[in-house]
């Protein structure tokens, strides 16, 4: 799999699965993770609008997300992510 940024649209990418060979497909801006690092767990985001989970293999995590850094997506933590505690 391959990320490349979207040529005609600026600010948005997609992925090429290279066993299909396939160009195209949803476009998305940016990933969502827990805590905003690498994770096996990466949502594929539109906007504020979810389009795509990816459940990745644990050995893949550190190419996919510095494939995304070499492309410019940016990574984020997931917005609907809230953490609780006390403040002292």
């Amino acid at each position: 799999m391959e990320i490349r940024p979207a040529t005609n649209q600026p600010g948005m990418f997609y992925l090429i699965w290279n066993d299909s060979g396939v160009e195209g497909g949803p476009r998305f801006t940016k990933i969502e993770t827990v805590d905003g690092k690498p994770s096996q767990d990466a949502i594929l985001m539109n906007g504020m609008q979810h389009v795509e989970t990816l459940q990745i293999q644990r050995n893949a995590v550190t190419p996919f997300f510095d494939a995304a850094a070499d492309a410019g997506v940016p990574v984020h933590a997931e917005v609907n992510s809230t953490k609780t505690g006390v403040a002292a």
